[in-house]
């Protein structure tokens, strides 16, 4: 996961100093496919380990409040 998480940094900083609108495009579509990975990875955890222990930790709230503040952007 660690993985990803850094790709999606690359992916962001990169995008930021391209102006060609089909080129954001691409990393509109990447930046889709990473919100969904971790998107995912919450609802795994959730079933995983039940609701009551995922809100008890607050690394997990704080993945979830960052999950939920991109999927409002």
């Amino acid at each position: 996961m660690l993985g990803i998480v850094l790709f999606n940094c690359c992916t962001i900083i990169t995008a930021f100093f391209i102006d060609d609108a089909d080129t954001l495009a691409v990393f509109d579509l990447l930046d889709s496919i990473f919100l969904s990975i971790f998107a995912t990875e919450i609802v795994v955890k959730i079933i995983g380990l039940g609701i009551r222990a995922y809100f008890e930790d607050g690394w997990y709230l704080f993945s979830t409040y960052i999950g939920m503040f991109l999927i409002y952007l």
